[in-house]
């Protein structure tokens, strides 16, 4: 003869609550599986790096870029692509920053612009000068003004006077800080060269377009 077991409605209630704590249980294995499978991908992609190049200091716009300006940092791979690779920095080198740029600043090939082509009867002259000698917002391709002031030691000096051919700012190139001397190189024609070696001392004025 067969027996009928028969269960109270308590046993019933802890069943269904011994199977809902098992669901809840798994469900949470689930999620923190998930979670350290999310943290591990994450860290694999952010300790994916490459190397790209970028300033070492701070360039002024119109600044010809050196060796000494640039430097290797790594990034995450994935912004990379943008930048410019070590392998191309020679690409940089020589050219000039179309745009301020911050020290630690990654360099891309829009962030630097190639030098001017001269055109016959042009050349470059290149003068040191000291801060207050020349505006310190002057830029490369500035039409400027360039006073010639006598030396003193010469008794037959001719007085300060302006050059009186065109001249533009064709680079420059100064130390870190506003207190440095800076190598202005000047585009305009020989006989510039010419009227500042004679000279004791340069001033420069930008011209308002």
């Amino acid at each position: 003869m067969s027996q009928q077991v028969v269960t109270s409605p308590d046993d019933l209630d802890e069943d269904r609550r011994q199977r809902r704590r098992v669901s809840e249980m798994a469900i949470g294995l689930i999620l923190v599986l998930v979670g350290a499978l999310s943290s591990l991908w994450l860290f694999s992609s952010l300790s994916k790096t490459e190397a790209i190049v970028q300033t070492s200091r701070a360039v002024r716009r119109g600044e010809v870029i050196t060796e000494s300006h640039l430097q290797v940092a790594m990034i995450n791979e994935r912004d990379a692509a943008r930048f410019v690779r070590p392998t191309s920095a020679v690409d940089v080198i020589g050219k000039v920053a179309a745009i301020d740029l911050d020290s630690s600043t990654p360099l891309t090939m829009a962030m630097v612009e190639r030098l001017p082509v001269l055109m016959p009867g042009e050349a470059l002259t290149s003068v040191a000068m000291e801060p207050g000698k020349f505006p310190p917002d002057l830029e490369v391709g500035d039409e400027v003004a360039v006073a010639l002031v006598p030396d003193i030691v010469v008794a037959e000096a001719r007085p300060t006077r302006l050059f009186e051919g065109r001249v533009v700012v064709w680079s420059i190139d100064q130390p870190e800080g506003l207190f440095g001397t800076a190598i202005v190189t000047l585009r305009s024609t020989a006989e510039l060269a010419v009227e500042i070696a004679g000279s004791g001392e340069v001033q420069i004025a930008v011209i308002a377009p």
